[in-house]
């Protein structure tokens, strides 16, 4: 029961949405929120296209042409691939939101997050590092410079607090799933949170 849970949890939050929760709170506690709801939505949904539509699409073709043995990558080796796959998709949606004239900061973001991805895709030349805890720690971090650079419209503390425990509970998850070491979890989340963090302070 415990481990369905974890699998829940690690498919809710897998980093393939992430960008997409991202979006949907910069749109919605900031300014940004008396943008036309229409075009926020299209919005949302382009970022969702390029962070997670396309990257899952080509994961199932890897795994149908057997380069990697399933969606969980739990074969660090696997994870070439998908890992710079996910690298380009984060790329083309940073250079889609600075063409339609997205705040730097929000570009960022998704800059941030593709910084991470990088790292992460480095760091499993020898070790597997939690990309999962790295897209929590992300959205944490978005969290916390929308409040502290008071950009928000909104109570950032409640998304901020709902943030941090389902960083933990993902990390948690990943524990139980024997996906990661704990070191694996808290090295994740500070590449993911150092990354999203100062980036989208330029």
């Amino acid at each position: 029961m415990l481990e369905k849970i974890a699998r829940f949890v690690s498919a809710l939050f897998t980093p393939l949405l992430i960008p997409t929760y991202g979006i949907i709170i910069a749109l919605w506690t900031t300014i940004m929120s008396y943008v036309p709801l229409s075009s926020r939505i299209a919005v949302v949904v382009i970022t969702a296209i390029f962070t997670y539509l396309l990257p899952l699409t080509a994961l199932i073709s890897l795994i149908k042409i057997g380069h990697v043995s399933g969606f969980s990558l739990a074969n660090r080796k696997e994870r070439l691939y998908p890992y710079v796959i996910v690298l380009l998709c984060y790329l083309s949606c940073s250079f889609y939101l600075y063409q339609s004239q997205a705040p730097i900061w929000v570009v960022m973001f998704l800059m941030g997050a593709a910084l991470a991805a990088l790292i992460s895709c480095v760091v499993n030349v020898w070790w597997k590092i939690s990309i999962h805890s790295a897209s929590m720690a992300g959205i944490v971090a978005l969290s916390l410079r929308i409040a502290i650079d008071e950009m928000n419209v909104n109570n950032m503390m409640p998304i901020i607090v709902c943030g941090v425990l389902a960083w933990g509970i993902v990390g948690t998850s990943r524990l139980i799933l024997e996906r990661h070491t704990l070191w694996q979890v808290i090295a994740g989340g500070v590449n993911g949170f150092l990354c999203v963090y100062l980036l989208s302070a330029l």
